[in-house]
């Protein structure tokens, strides 16, 4: 009986566990995602000045100093002259980033 106890709480232990480490993975791949999407909006901003409209061009962004981490997807939703919308997913937390709202969107808004 004892010991029936101790196994169903130590599986309860493990589960918590592996939920709390989840969580941490989950918070570091939109840390991660945000970060990248900052230094891209950064290379935008250059490309803009240099060449008067955003693109969606990583290889013209490359020229302004960003290239995305071997892990994040880059995926440009909407580009204009004027604005654009950008995702970057690592594993599978996408974060987005829209310049005509200002910045990173909130958790689980897309562009």
């Amino acid at each position: 009986m004892v010991t029936v106890a101790l196994a169903v709480l130590a599986s309860g232990c493990v589960a918590e566990a592996e939920r709390m480490a989840s969580g941490a993975i989950d918070r570091a791949a939109t840390t991660a995602a945000t970060a990248e999407l900052r230094a891209l909006a950064t290379a935008e901003q250059q490309h803009l000045a240099s060449a008067g409209a955003y693109t969606d061009d990583l290889a013209a962004l490359a020229a302004s100093g960003f290239r995305p981490a071997d892990d994040v997807t880059v995926t440009f939703v909407r580009v204009s002259a004027t604005a654009y919308c950008v995702e970057a997913t690592i594993r599978e937390t996408t974060v987005a980033y829209d310049s005509a709202a200002g910045g990173t969107l909130p958790d689980g808004e897309r562009c």
